[in-house]
């Protein structure tokens, strides 16, 4: 599985973001908790400044509630192996294999040349970020989880840091696929 994908690690990210205290962020949590109850909208949208928290307010997401938080994604714009569009799927996929034993098979079984594809970069002649998303979250993918389990959260934090030369083929290709 980490061939195939060849995952990049948050861990120490949300652990350094997790070692200053947080205070103040209570009617955030009861606004997600809503949010999650009321389950009209697949996206909760966390916007704010710069120190507003929002990084920290993620990572301690990730540490706990971490039988909601399923994925997490940590973006940071000086370093492409993770603001990358197929990294950042990639990361996901590996992540949601790690939870879900049948999705961990769905990924493995793939056909030998989609598994080699997914080794190379999209100007290698590897899968575009849309077709990535398609392969791990739409098409097939879908039917191997069967709807049995809780409702679950994937977080991905400073989405805005993936913008290269004004695009932001990440945020494109979740806004089409979000449904």
């Amino acid at each position: 599985l980490r061939q195939i994908l060849n995952p990049v690690s948050y861990e120490s990210r949300i652990k350094q973001l997790c070692s200053k205290q947080m205070f103040g962020r209570q009617w955030l949590y009861e606004k997600l908790r809503d949010w999650d109850k009321n389950g009209k909208s697949h996206l909760f949208w966390l916007m704010g400044g710069p120190g507003f928290g929002k990084s920290m307010f993620s990572a301690n997401l990730c540490n706990y509630l971490c039988d909601k938080v399923v994925a997490a994604q940590f973006i940071e714009w000086d370093k492409p192996s993770i603001y990358e569009p197929a990294a950042i799927l990639k990361n996901l996929a590996f992540q949601l294999a790690k939870r879900y034993p049948d999705y961990r098979k769905f990924i493995i079984n793939l056909p030998i040349q989609t598994r080699e594809k997914l080794c190379k970069q999209p100007e290698e002649g590897g899968f575009s970020e849309d077709e990535l998303c398609d392969i791990f979250f739409c098409e097939q993918a879908g039917l191997c989880i069967d709807g049995e389990h809780p409702t679950a959260w994937v977080v991905l934090d400073a989405l805005d840091e993936a913008t290269k030369n004004g695009s932001n083929p990440i945020a494109k290709t979740i806004a089409r696929s979000i449904e």
